[in-house]
C-alpha cells in the first residue's frame, strides 16, 4: 500500500523541478479574472475507514461519497498530532507542533506563525469562522486572520459548575451560523472554515440517526454530520458557488475504538487516530473523480489551498502543495510523515511518543520502541523493531533529524500559563484531562514510564470522568480512589478526586487531595487555588487569605484568586 519512499525525507531537487513544471502545465485559477472561494470542513474526530469514500459499507455518508466523485480523494493522509487544538493549528498554518508550539489540549498559537486566514484577508477574501466547541477557543488564537471567529457559546460562567451540553454546539447550529454569514459575505470572494464537532465522545446522535445507529452511535454522530454536509452542499449550490469554489473535507484526528486497549483519541500515535480523509473538489470540476494513494500530511493542506489559488505560501510552512499528486505527478512519491503527542507527559508524566511514517514501515518513539510494516500489518499488531534493529535505528535517526529541523528554536510552549480553573473544568467536561504535571519537565523521556505499560490506568482515569460528568460523582470518586491506590504518587488522580469531594462538599477531603497534589506537583497553581477555595468554603479564613495572596504574587492576573480573595475579606 505504501512503496517506499526515497531514503530521506529532504525536499530533493528534482522533486523540485518536477513540481515547477507541473505547476506551469496545470491551469491555474491566478489566469482567471476571480479567484475562487474556499470552504474548508473539519469534521472532529473523524477516522478515514468509517466514511464510504474509503471503503466502509455499513455507515451512511453518501454527501462524503458524492464530495469524492467530484474532487480529488487523498487515500492516506496522516494528522500530525492526534489532538484537536494543535491539529487545527497545523492544518490552518502548514506547519508542525514542534513549530507553532501548540502542542497540547490547551495553549496559544504563536503571533508570528503566518494562518491560511490572514494570507487569505490580506488577499482581498471575507474571512469567516464557525467552530463547535470551546476547545477551540478564540482564546488560543486561532482566530488570526478571520473577519469572524464564531465561538460564543452560552456557558455559564460560574467558576464551579459548567454545563457539558452548552459548550458543544450541534451541526445544524454550527451551519446555520455559518450559512447567515455566507449571505452577509458580499460579492469577495471567501474562506469559510466550518467545524463540526459531533463525532467527538460522547456519542449521541439526534433522530433518526439515534435510533438507526443505536448499537453503532459513533457511525450515527458521522451520519448525522454527513447529513449536514448535505445541507451545505445545498446551499452552496443554489446560489451557483458549490462548481466555483475550492471545497476541502478533513479531520482532526481519528478515534481508538479499542484498537491497543484506546479509548478516544490522544494517547497513542497509531493510525487510528492519525489517518483521516482529505478531499479536495476543485473549482470547475478539475480531476474530477481522482483518487491518490500516496501518504500526505495535514501539514499540505494550506500550502496546497494556496497554490490552487495562485498564492505564494510563506517560507514558513513546512507542507508540501499536494497539487502536483492532484495532477496526477509524482505517483511513486509518499511524503514522510511525522506525528508527535505530549498528552501522556504534560498530565501524566509518562513518556511522550513520537512516529515517523517512511514508505510503509512506521517506526514509533517510546522507552520501547515499535516498528511496523503497514504493507503487511495495517493494524500495527506485529511490532517487528526488535528483528529490525538497523532499520529501527535508521528512522530513529530520520525522526531525530525531521524534529530538529522543523522545531522552531528559541519558543516555549506556554500552555500551562492558560491552565486557569474554568478552563481545567470546561475540557473535563468535554472529556479530556487537563492538569500539567511540573515535574515532566525536568525527566528525560527515556527515563519516564511508556504509555503502553499505563494503558489500564488512562482509561481508568478515563471512565472514572465519564462518570462524573455524566451526573455519577459517588462512582466517580470510587475509580478515582482506586487509581490513587495504584498510583499514589500521580498529581493528576488527587486532583480529580479533590475537585468531586469539593463539589459535593466534603471540603474537608477535599483539602487532603489538593495537599496531596501539592505534596507531587509543588507548581500546579491550578491545585494550590482549589485548596484556598476549600479554605474558605470550610471557614478557613485566614489559611485561604495567604493562599490566594500567594497566587497572586505569582500571577497578579489571576483573575479567579483575586474574586475569592474579596470573598475572603
Amino acid at each position: 500500500m505504501h512503496p517506499e519512499a526515497p531514503p530521506t525525507y529532504m525536499k530533493t531537487a528534482r522533486f523540485a523541478l518536477l513540481a515547477l513544471l507541473v505547476d506551469l502545465a496545470v491551469l491555474s485559477p491566478a489566469q482567471t479574472s476571480a479567484r475562487p472561494s474556499v470552504v474548508l470542513v473539519t469534521i472532529d474526530t473523524l477516522r478515514a475507514d468509517r466514511t464510504s469514500p474509503y471503503g466502509y459499507g455499513r455507515g451512511k455518508t453518501p454527501y462524503m461519497a458524492s464530495l469524492s466523485l467530484d474532487g480529488v480523494t487523498f487515500e492516506n493522509t496522516y494528522v500530525q498530532t492526534p489532538i484537536t487544538l494543535p491539529s487545527h493549528a497545523s492544518i490552518l498554518t502548514g506547519t508542525y507542533p514542534m513549530h507553532h508550539k501548540l502542542q497540547d489540549v490547551i495553549g496559544r498559537l504563536r503571533d508570528d506563525v503566518p494562518s491560511l486566514a490572514s494570507i487569505l484577508k490580506q488577499s482581498g477574501y471575507a474571512t469567516g469562522a464557525f467552530v463547535g466547541s470551546t476547545v477551540l477557543s478564540s482564546r488560543w488564537n486561532l482566530n488570526l486572520g478571520f473577519d469572524v471567529y464564531d465561538d460564543h457559546f452560552e456557558v455559564d460562567e460560574n467558576l464551579s459548575q459548567v454545563d457539558f451540553d452548552r459548550i458543544e454546539r450541534k451541526a445544524d447550529e454550527v451551519l446555520a451560523l455559518a450559512l447567515n454569514w455566507l449571505q452577509s459575505a458580499g460579492t469577495r470572494p471567501f474562506f469559510l472554515w466550518i467545524h463540526f464537532y459531533d463525532p467527538h465522545d460522547p456519542y449521541t446522535p439526534p433522530e433518526p440517526f439515534a435510533t438507526e445507529f443505536r448499537s453503532r452511535p459513533y457511525d450515527g454522530e458521522i451520519a448525522y454530520v454527513d447529513a449536514t454536509l448535505g445541507k451545505l452542499f445545498q446551499n452552496l449550490k443554489s446560489q451557483g458557488l458549490y462548481d466555483r469554489s475550492l471545497i476541502v473535507l478533513t479531520a482532526d484526528h481519528g478515534e481508538g475504538l479499542g484498537e491497543h486497549r484506546e479509548i478516544h483519541h490522544g494517547y497513542f500515535v497509531y493510525d487510528s487516530t492519525l489517518r483521516v480523509p482529505l478531499i479536495f473538489k476543485f473549482p470547475d470540476a478539475r480531476f474530477m473523480g481522482a483518487r491518490v494513494p500516496n501518504s500526505v500530511r495535514s501539514v499540505d493542506i494550506a500550502p496546497t489551498i494556496l497554490q490552487i489559488l495562485g498564492i505564494q505560501p510563506p517560507a514558513s510552512m513546512q507542507g508540501e502543495s499536494l497539487l502536483a499528486m492532484a495532477a496526477g505527478k509524482r505517483a511513486q512519491v509518499n511524503l514522510p510523515v511525522y506525528a508527535e503527542t505530549y498528552y501522556p507527559k504534560i498530565h501524566f508524566n509518562w513518556s511522550p511518543l513520537f512516529t515517523l511514517l517512511s514508505g510503509h514501515h512506521k517506526y514509533i518513539e517510546a522507552p520501547q520502541n515499535e516498528l511496523y510494516d503497514l504493507q503487511s500489518d495495517r493494524g500495527e499488531l506485529s511490532n517487528i523493531a526488535p528483528a529490525n534493529q538497523a532499520l529501527t535505528g535508521r528512522l530513529r535517526t530520520e525522526l531525530q533529524g525531521f524534529q530538529r529541523r522543523y522545531t522552531a528554536a528559541g519558543v516555549e510552549s506556554d500552555a500551562a500559563k492558560h491552565m486557569d480553573p474554568e478552563t481545567v473544568a470546561r475540557l473535563k467536561s468535554l472529556g479530556y484531562v487537563a492538569f500539567t504535571t511540573s515535574s515532566a519537565k525536568s525527566q528525560a523521556d527515556s527515563e519516564l514510564p511508556d504509555p503502553k505499560l499505563k494503558i489500564q490506568v488512562y482509561n481508568q482515569l478515563n471512565r472514572a470522568i465519564s462518570l462524573s460528568r455524566r451526573g455519577a460523582p459517588e462512582k466517580a470518586i470510587e475509580v478515582f480512589t482506586q487509581v490513587a491506590s495504584a498510583e499514589p504518587t500521580m498529581p493528576v488522580v488527587h486532583f480529580l478526586l479533590g475537585m468531586e469531594y469539593f463539589e459535593k462538599g466534603w471540603y474537608l477531603k477535599a483539602m487532603e487531595e489538593f495537599k496531596e497534589t501539592l505534596k507531587h506537583n509543588p507548581d500546579s497553581s491550578v491545585a494550590m487555588y482549589n485548596l484556598a477555595r476549600a479554605y474558605l468554603e470550610s471557614g478557613q479564613i485566614d489559611q485561604a487569605e495567604t493562599g490566594f495572596k500567594y497566587l497572586l504574587e505569582r500571577d497578579p492576573s489571576h483573575f479567579a484568586a483575586r474574586h475569592y480573595l474579596s470573598l475572603t475579606y
